[in-house]
């Protein structure tokens, strides 16, 4: 039928190529898009007479005016091929229209989850039942009602109704959350409104767990105390969401679910001293992380130190003993230290140490630390005080004066020697110098130096272990006014004895007279 019906236009088309005396025929749409099953009514006009229709379409009514050589037809659109309708005049005059059966879908699915995770591939799958014809459909998916996605199928040459399946990959975004998405099919027809068919939305929220999760806890915890565990979920999105749940492996009764941040105060006196796992796990859909930190719960140590001796003379050997007595060996080293300075270190719960005592010093500081081998935190220490004796080192002089000693001064020495016991002090001074000595006798005072304080003074110093000395020597110089008070005083004494002469022989004189001032 397909064929007859084109040679048959064909036919009339050479015909009218070749008439001299052609007429005019018009039909008022060149194509027609037209449901199938429904009818289809075509207009045409010619200037020529006796117009006809000729078609394979099923003729409902045709009607004709021949006084205004105006002719309609009504068919039933019942053939999925494109259908040619031809109005012919009497002059062999042709018009060719065609009809364009066609059909809105029967059902269209969207096949999308509804959770995304952020910066993945997902798929949204559109199915299209029915749909004819196939070569002018648009199938699309929209997101927030814009298209999103699409695929024309103008190359599909297939007749009648077709089901259409497309699957079309995209990644997700945040910007993609709460948005609705929505498959939708288009029929291309011209001049024909409403070919346009969506399925309800699906509203997707998109989520994210980009980093995992962040426990924040001390490493090392002893037992008896609570301590405070946390977790935290960096960039998860969207956080009202997310379900973070917090624990002590094995331990459920210690769990807590929140959102991006949880936290609780753990007892250790529910768990075991040991290690354990604090396990963090964050969980938004179908998305999950985890991240463990190892805890080391362990029970307070107690530790004796004892040393050989509390005292001990320069040279000698003193024995420290530290002795772990409580708590997990496996967990600690044992350290000896003599004033802050390590002696020794030891992974073992006995540490004992010979030590050679080398330094001047009243007091030396031995200690005893327990320290995590793990992280070298000092978690116990335990000291004892040492006292030492040393014999007297060589004593310093100081004199209160900084320039020259003159006739007339006053001069201050002072002697000082660093020895345990404490020294006794003693001076050898120069023959007929007057000085006075303090109450420990650690220093001289002479409150006026003259040429007899010039000299060597000798600062003695001794203990019961030992003794040591040191030599001053002091140069007690004249100055011009020293002399001339020298002279002056010479002269007054001369005057003072005269004077006393001359009241005696006065007196001798006139003994037994008497005698008026």
């Amino acid at each position: 039928m397909g064929i007859y019906w084109v040679l048959l236009a064909v036919f009339h088309v050479a015909v009218l190529a070749y008439t001299e005396n052609s007429c005019t025929v018009h039909i008022e749409k060149e194509k027609d898009f037209v449901p199938f099953g429904q009818t289809a009514v075509l207009n045409c006009t010619s200037n020529c007479t006796n117009l006809s229709w000729e078609t394979r379409l099923t003729k409902i009514r045709v009607s004709r005016d021949r006084t205004s050589n105006f002719s309609w037809v009504e068919v039933r659109v019942s053939e999925w091929e494109d259908s040619p309708i031809l109005c012919l005049a009497t002059d062999d005059d042709i018009a060719v229209t065609r009809v364009t059966p066609y059909v809105l879908p029967s059902k269209l699915d969207i096949d999308l989850k509804e959770e995304l995770e952020e910066d993945k591939e997902h798929e949204v799958t559109c199915s299209v039942y029915g749909v004819a014809p196939v070569q002018y459909v648009v199938l699309s998916v929209t997101r927030g009602g814009e298209t999103f996605l699409s695929k024309p199928y103008e190359e599909d040459t297939r007749i009648g109704p077709q089901d259409l399946t497309e699957t079309f990959k995209f990644n997700a975004t945040r910007s993609d959350n709460l948005q609705d998405f929505a498959c939708q099919v288009t029929l291309n027809l011209t001049k024909v409104p409403n070919t346009t068919v969506r399925t309800f939305p699906v509203t997707v929220m998109t989520y994210a767990l980009p980093e995992d999760p962040r426990i924040t806890a001390e490493t090392w915890v002893e037992k008896g105390t609570e301590t405070s565990v946390s977790c935290e979920v960096p960039r998860a999105f969207p956080p009202h969401n997310i379900t973070t749940v917090l624990s002590v492996e094995g331990y459920p009764n210690t769990s807590v679910t929140g959102n991006v941040f949880v936290s609780f105060s753990l007892d250790t006196n529910v768990l075991p001293a040991a290690r354990h796992n604090l396990v963090c796990v964050s969980q938004v859909f179908s998305a999950s992380k985890e991240s463990k930190k190892h805890i080391y719960i362990y029970e307070p140590p107690m530790v004796n130190f004892t040393v050989s001796s509390k005292v001990a003379n320069l040279g000698d050997t003193v024995t420290a003993d530290c002795k772990l007595i409580q708590g997990n060996a496996e967990y600690f080293d044992l350290s000896i230290s003599v004033d802050g300075g390590e002696v020794k270190r030891k992974e073992s719960p006995d540490l004992a140490e010979n030590i050679i005592i080398t330094r001047r010093k009243p007091n030396l500081t031995l200690t005893c630390k327990i320290i995590i081998r793990d992280n070298n935190e000092e978690i116990l220490t335990k000291e004892e005080t040492l006292t030492v004796h040393y014999p007297p080192e060589r004593p310093t002089v100081n004199i209160s004066t900084q320039s020259s000693v003159s006739t007339g001064d006053s001069v201050n020495l002072t002697c000082h020697s660093d020895a345990l016991p404490s020294p006794t002090y003693s001076w050898e001074i120069p023959p007929h110098a007057q000085v006075e000595f303090s109450q420990e006798n650690r220093s001289i005072t002479i409150k006026e130096a003259s040429s007899y304080h010039t000299g060597t003074y000798t600062c003695n110093v001794k203990n019961e272990h030992g003794h040591s000395s040191t030599p001053w020597d002091l140069e007690v110089k004249s100055t011009n006014n020293a002399k001339l008070m020298r002279a002056l005083l010479g002269v007054g004494v001369f005057a003072l004895v005269a004077s006393v002469i001359l009241m005696i022989y006065y007196f001798l004189q006139n003994k037994g007279k008497k005698v008026f001032f």
